[in-house]
């Protein structure tokens, strides 16, 4: 038998996507508060922005499966492994802070239908 999560709990996870993904996208630098090299916060914004691909594809097996709690126990593993390898490669506070907020998400997911 299935364990069906309620809707909002859903909708709940999904927007708070949005904050991580703006926060990626605008590319914090990651303190410091002086005038860098423009070019290196570019290139590990762009770096992020592709390692943050992997680690959200993995996520986002288990939080648009957060309904369905077969489907979250099945995908749970390989997104906190997934998530686990990518911390290393990831550069900027604003990739660091996405990647934390999907690792929140998947273990929200987790504990809400028994996962350990």
């Amino acid at each position: 038998m299935k364990t069906r999560l309620p809707d909002f709990f859903v909708l709940v996870l999904v927007l708070a996507l949005v904050p991580a993904t703006l926060a990626l996208a605008v590319g914090c630098g990651g303190g410091g508060g002086g005038g860098g090299d423009i070019g290196s916060a570019t290139a590990k914004t762009i770096s992020d922005t592709e390692v943050m691909k992997e680690a959200e594809a993995a996520a986002n097996e288990v939080i648009r499966s957060v309904g369905d709690c077969d489907a979250v126990k099945a995908a749970y593993a390989d997104a906190i492994a997934k998530l686990d390898e990518v911390e290393s490669r990831v550069q900027t506070q604003a990739g660091r802070t996405s990647l934390q907020t999907l690792r929140k998400q998947v273990t929200t997911a987790g504990e809400a239908c028994g996962v350990r």
